[in-house]
């Protein structure tokens, strides 16, 4: 039986390139949640924005592993605090 695990990523703008070379063989799933919404927009009664989002600085990832075996050089980006607002889960 295989065995997964999904962990989830933080990099830093000048890091993104990272997550493209990883090797296919390593992971089943990689989802690019990107820049997440920390604050939400405000729009009027039409639709038209009247404040704009505030995104995070950080790009996250989603990653579901082979046999829950990341890479070392990974597990420095990790988020490992407990996020409170999910944005994606693996069914």
């Amino acid at each position: 039986m295989q065995q997964f695990k999904v962990i989830k990523y933080s990099f830093a703008p000048e890091e993104v390139q990272i997550i493209d070379t990883l090797p296919r063989s390593k992971y089943d799933t990689v989802v690019k949640l990107g820049h997440l919404v920390k604050t939400q927009g405000q729009y009027d009664e039409d639709g038209n924005e009247i404040t704009p989002p505030i995104l995070s600085n950080n790009y996250k990832v989603d990653v579901l592993w082979h046999f829950g075996e990341q890479p070392n050089e990974w597990k420095k980006y990790e988020i490992t605090e407990p996020i409170n607002n999910i944005k994606h889960r693996f069914s």
